[in-house]
């Protein structure tokens, strides 16, 4: 029974890592809807997001910053507000 347990969690690994590419392949069309350009790269890794930047190349925040509004994460991106 051992096998059949570790290959039932292994395919729910499976299933959790195809759902979170593919909410972020459909954040990234969200971003491209809305702002027309995909998210940028930010102005390097060592920067974090500022969310009165807005998008684009303004934004400091790389890609991954970018598309918290876009899967549904906008508290998150919203925290630095001032």
């Amino acid at each position: 029974t051992l096998p059949a347990i570790q290959s039932a969690r292994e395919a729910g690994r499976k299933t959790q890592c195809r759902n979170n590419v593919r909410n972020l392949a459909q954040g990234c069309n969200s971003h491209l809807e809305a702002q027309k350009c995909y998210p940028s790269g930010g102005w390097g890794w060592g920067w974090a997001g500022d969310p009165n930047r807005g998008f684009g190349m303004r934004q400091c925040g790389g890609w991954m910053y970018s598309l918290l509004p876009y899967i549904e994460e906008t508290a998150l991106h919203s925290k630095g507000k001032g």
